[in-house]
């Protein structure tokens, strides 16, 4: 996508550097950080070291989009930033959203974890809750709630 910083490049740390710092200057908390395959590794352990400078959590996003494994090739890695003071956790334990459709091969990693899944599919029997994803359907439904209550 582009923004007003220009072409996004996850590779290009002046840019990362200075979304970051407009995200903490916002408000922002933290981040989910979406996580695809492992070729990312460098490029999310910038963004981990870059949230944790600025006093900001995060969460590993395991995406299965690309690679319906993602959690068996990469379980290593998510755990060892799940590790990090900085990691979103509730009650101790980390939380690992996971981007999952009809094609994911879950696989519990070897710490206790939180796993939540998509709210859009039928929640999975290792999911211990849901998130919402801003989507196309999504936006039409709040539009829907929005002009109901605007109505009242």
């Amino acid at each position: 996508y582009s923004s007003y910083l220009g072409a996004y490049d996850i590779s290009d740390e002046t840019t990362i550097d200075t979304q970051l710092d407009l995200m903490a200057a916002s408000g922002l908390d933290g981040l989910w950080i979406d996580y695809q395959m492992s070729t990312w590794d460098d490029h999310v352990d910038r963004l981990v070291a870059g949230l944790k400078t600025r006093g900001m959590g995060f969460a590993i996003m395991v995406d299965s989009a690309t690679f319906p494994d993602v959690m068996i090739t990469t379980a290593a890695k998510v755990v060892n930033w799940t590790q990090e003071p900085h990691y979103y956790r509730h009650q101790g334990l980390p939380i690992v959203p996971i981007w999952n459709n009809n094609e994911t091969i879950f696989s519990p990693l070897p710490v206790n974890a939180i796993y939540i899944s998509r709210i859009e599919l039928v929640p999975p029997e290792w999911a211990s809750d849901t998130y919402t994803w801003v989507s196309d359907t999504y936006l039409e439904r709040l539009g829907t709630v929005w002009r109901w209550l605007a109505a009242d």
